[in-house]
């Protein structure tokens, strides 16, 4: 509501439609109106929160760690171009925050490829949640190595993959009835029950 005070239609507070009338240091301001943000949803507070953690964890290294991170930034990265990190400090927050992919190659011989930036350990589990085979140190801050893509061949005794980033998070992916994986918990949450 729009308070008028003379015949000439000075307004002098108040709003109409989508325009906020009020008085600054004495003279007369007309603004744009603003409405309610609606509250965020589930996966922008996941989002949010990852992003969060990620800062905390490039924040977290150690100055070795981060000139290797820095190394391997430029060695990913040798030049700049758009949609790619722009500093390593993004990168880091980059590798923290991309999850890992996996790619059939040929489910009747069980053949995957995972694909993730820097994948540091890769781990086999039976069915009742057991590490039955562990492919480790596949990439290192210290040493400035990153290994991007790995190629499995799956035996059939194994129901779940974990993979873990060099961020320290692992991804359980398990394989569903037609030989496909797929994600269903990461940050060492336990495989769920068979």
């Amino acid at each position: 509501m729009v308070k008028i005070t003379n015949v000439l239609g000075d307004i002098k507070t108040g709003n109409s439609g989508d325009y906020i009338f009020q008085r600054v240091h004495g003279k007369q301001v007309m603004r744009k109106g603003y409405k309610q943000k609606k509250p965020p949803s589930p996966a922008q507070l996941e989002a949010r929160s990852r992003f969060k953690e990620s800062i905390n964890w490039v924040n977290s290294l150690t100055s070795i760690e981060k000139s290797g991170l820095k190394e391997l930034y430029h060695k990913q990265f040798p030049s700049y171009t758009k949609g790619q990190p722009s500093t390593w400090y993004n990168y880091g927050k980059w590798l923290y925050i991309k999850t890992p992919k996996i790619t059939t190659i040929n489910p009747t011989l069980r053949e995957y490829e995972v694909s993730h930036p820097a994948i540091q350990t890769i781990n086999y589990y039976d069915d009742i949640k057991r590490s039955i085979v562990s492919f480790d140190d596949l990439s290192s801050l210290e040493g400035s190595i990153a290994t991007s893509t790995y190629h499995l061949e799956v035996p059939l005794y194994i129901h779940a993959i974990g993979l873990t980033t060099i961020c320290g998070i692992e991804y359980i992916h398990f394989l569903n009835s037609d030989q496909q994986f797929y994600t269903c918990a990461k940050y060492d949450t336990p495989c769920p029950q068979s």
